[in-house]
């Protein structure tokens, strides 16, 4: 009798432990790569808010405003810094198709002081009214601002320092750096945005990001993505408080040094707080897909 009732209980014990590990198979096997949840895949910036998406959040209560008629969805947070890049590529490809240009916005605590139109966020209509106006005002040149920003640059060089050479201290000698070939965001929580526009530069008429410290403002951005879209082939793709990030289709190889000019001009703490002067950051060019600008 005692000899039976040990057998049935190794039999259920045996059986309890093969369904425990099968469900375990399934669920690792059924996991999504890059979407939380196909809930999230399917809705929209409205819906976002109601399924305590990050966009519920006290501090970003305003970007129901600022991305209404986008699409947005959560990434995984396990996602490394070269993979967003890939689901970027993806969904640009995707969005030629379909009418609309991603960004991934890394959903930073202070996300909206980096814009620079907050007085207006607020208030939907005085928002869609702005906004509109900047898809149908023509862009500026951007070309002619980043001249006049390195000019600037040149001048206030000159003021801190009358004895110092330019091409010594600014140009320099190359000292190697690593090209940049993915995101270099925080690690903060990102959304991915589809924004309903035709021109990679015009999503700054929904993310106005900028104008503040040495960060141009969005009408800046906008001329000068425009700009670097036509000849270079670079495409805003990141945002974040104080990061843009653009992606290229392959390096820039040729004219590197006028580049990095552009590029300085353009964020400054790409070589004061990064490369350390302008012939590292055009070597770093000549293999780099990707483009990271921050400023503090």
């Amino acid at each position: 009798m005692s000899s039976t009732i040990l057998i049935i209980i190794l039999t259920a014990l045996c059986l309890f432990l093969f369904l425990k590990n099968k469900k375990k198979t399934i669920k690792t096997g059924e996991e999504p790569p890059c979407i939380l949840s196909e809930k999230d895949k399917e809705s929209d910036i409205r819906q976002e808010a109601e399924d305590d998406s990050p966009i519920e959040d006290e501090n970003h209560k305003e970007l129901i405003t600022l991305l209404e008629g986008c699409r947005c969805r959560p990434l995984s947070p396990d996602l490394m810094q070269h993979e967003l890049k890939e689901v970027w590529q993806k969904e640009y490809q995707r969005g030629r198709k379909e009418g609309f240009c991603p960004i991934l916005l890394e959903m930073t605590d202070n996300l909206l002081d980096g814009l620079s139109t907050p007085s207006c966020l607020t208030e939907k209509e005085e928002f869609a009214k702005w906004r509109q106006q900047m898809l149908d005002n023509p862009v500026k040149d951007g070309k002619a601002l980043l001249a006049e920003r390195l000019e600037g640059e040149r001048e206030l060089f000159k003021e801190n320092d009358e004895d110092a050479d330019w091409e010594e201290v600014m140009v320099g000698t190359s000292e190697g750096a690593e090209a940049s070939t993915a995101f270099d965001f925080y690690g903060y929580d990102v959304m991915l945005v589809e924004v309903p526009v035709k021109n990679p530069w015009q999503v700054f008429a929904y993310l106005p990001m900028g104008g503040w410290n040495e960060c141009p403002d969005a009408e800046e951005q906008m001329a000068v993505a425009k700009y670097w879209f036509e000849k270079y082939g670079a495409v805003i793709a990141g945002i974040s408080s104080d990061t843009i990030v653009y992606v290229l289709p392959q390096p820039v190889t040729k004219d590197t040094l006028k580049l990095a000019e552009e590029q300085f001009a353009y964020c400054p703490d790409i070589v004061d707080q990064g490369y350390g002067n302008l012939a590292t950051l055009a070597d770093a060019n000549k293999e780099s897909t990707v483009w990271n600008f921050w400023w503090d």
